[in-house]
């Protein structure tokens, strides 16, 4: 629990939901129950959104951006030209 920054019940209603979809599957081993994905088509899945996602951030960060100021010109560092 500590990793998700939630409580036990809270996981336990998420995990329950995600077991009725039939995205997970549950082996219950004494008083401990352990989860697992139940279909691996899942983590494709999971790299398609995240991949969308990335792109997307990616373009809004770069029309965030300012532009870059012209470069320079011969001569010296702030573009003017030696006499």
């Amino acid at each position: 629990m500590e990793a998700s920054a939630t409580t036990q019940a809270n996981v336990s209603k998420h995990l329950q939901l995600l077991l009725r979809a039939g995205v997970v599957q549950r082996r219950k081993d004494g008083l401990h129950s352990y989860y697992s994905i139940a279909d691996p088509t899942v983590f494709e899945l999971c790299d398609v959104v995240c991949g969308s996602l990335s792109a997307r951030l990616r373009d809004q960060l770069a029309a965030l951006r300012p532009a870059a100021p012209p470069a320079a010109g011969p001569g010296r560092r702030d573009g003017t030209k030696r006499r």
